[in-house]
């Protein structure tokens, strides 16, 4: 038989894993509606590495892979199109252009 301490413990798991989900998705349509083409001003990362970028004046959090992340740089270009999770990054001194799909 189940104790009451066990289906307390199960349902603030569920709801834990709900609540996850749910900021995943939000951040994931978030970042879909971004749309930017421009200079990388500032670069910074959280604890997670994952970076936050100045473009034109404005902050955007990504979520692409940590292999891309590394390759960016202030100076270069980034491009990122409404309704993709998919960047373009486009080094300053050698033209090089990256994707974040590769």
């Amino acid at each position: 038989m189940i104790e009451k301490k066990q289906v307390k413990y199960l349902v603030i798991g569920i709801l834990f894993f709900l609540v996850a989900k749910i900021l995943s998705v939000m951040f994931y349509i978030k970042e879909r509606n971004y749309q930017f083409n421009g200079i990388i001003e500032k670069i910074d990362y959280n604890e997670k590495k994952t970076p936050s970028v100045k473009v034109n004046g404005k902050s955007y959090v990504l979520s692409t892979n940590w292999r891309f992340n590394e390759k960016m740089n202030v100076g270069d270009s980034l491009i990122k199109e409404k309704e993709s999770t998919a960047y373009k990054l486009i080094k300053y001194k050698t033209g090089e252009v990256i994707s974040s799909n590769n």
